[in-house]
């Protein structure tokens, strides 16, 4: 299993084990992390649904292959994870947000924060972290979790440190295009 993998795993596991708070959604007095997104050039896109959650853009063609409600490319080493728990309100973000970067350290050899946000997509509630690891090679991390409709969804990205800016772009496609 890849570094990337076991890391993604971990939020996973978190994720389902998260503690469930009530709150409301302040989104709309927030910061934007992301307006438009048109993702890495020259990728395609195809749309992938969650059930009473909505729909998002996957990476499509090529060697990208979907995986669960994520996607990955071996030739290019570029893994997204995309995870969800329901019963979760956008007053559970410090929570999420401290748990992701937890796990991100506890399942990632050396990783390190390059940014941490909150503010909203689309006007939902959301917090964005910005990483990095090395297990023999770097990778960079971009993760994004969006609160709405009493669901947290989280969006990681994962791939080398020489694809950062890719990675990056991938994961703010993402983010954007849940509708």
């Amino acid at each position: 299993m890849t570094q990337s993998r076991l890391l993604q795993s971990g939020l996973i596991s978190l994720l389902f084990g998260a503690a469930t708070l009530a709150g409301c959604n302040k989104a709309s007095s927030e910061v934007p992390l992301v307006t438009t997104a048109a993702g890495p050039p020259g990728y395609s896109w195809q749309r992938a649904t969650i059930a009473n959650v909505g729909s998002y853009d996957l990476p499509s063609g090529g060697k990208w292959q979907k995986d669960g409600l994520g996607a990955s490319n071996g030739e290019l080493d570029v893994t997204i994870s995309v995870q969800m728990q329901g019963g979760v309100e956008d007053s559970d973000r410090a929570v999420f947000m401290k748990g992701l970067v937890d796990a991100n350290k506890r399942d990632a050899p050396k990783y390190e924060i390059l940014g941490q946000q909150n503010g909203q997509v689309n006007k939902i509630a959301a917090g964005r972290v910005d990483g990095k690891f090395d297990n023999g090679t770097a990778y960079a991390t971009r993760d994004y979790v969006l609160f709405n409709n009493h669901v947290a969804l989280a969006m990681m990205v994962r791939g080398p440190i020489a694809k950062q800016q890719d990675v990056q772009a991938i994961a703010d496609h993402l983010a954007v295009s849940l509708k």
